[in-house]
């Protein structure tokens, strides 16, 4: 029995894994506050229609690695 699509692989928990480093590596470097560029960027995805159809896994964490 194949698992569905929605259940994560080890591609992409290595994916994660390596983004969520990267993150905490330059934790120190970002600010507080968020730049008026970040404000409106996740103002941008905000006001987005939501998607009609399902996400995939990989684009759900591209969207929160650029936005988050």
């Amino acid at each position: 029995m194949s698992k569905p699509e929605h259940i994560m692989n080890k591609a992409l928990f290595m994916e994660i894994a390596e983004r969520a480093w990267r993150y905490q590596e330059g934790i120190l470097a970002r600010s507080v506050i968020p730049s008026t560029d970040a404000v409106a960027k996740l103002q941008e995805l905000i006001d987005a229609p939501l998607p009609e159809q399902p996400t995939s896994a990989t684009e759900v964490l591209d969207i929160l690695d650029r936005y988050g």
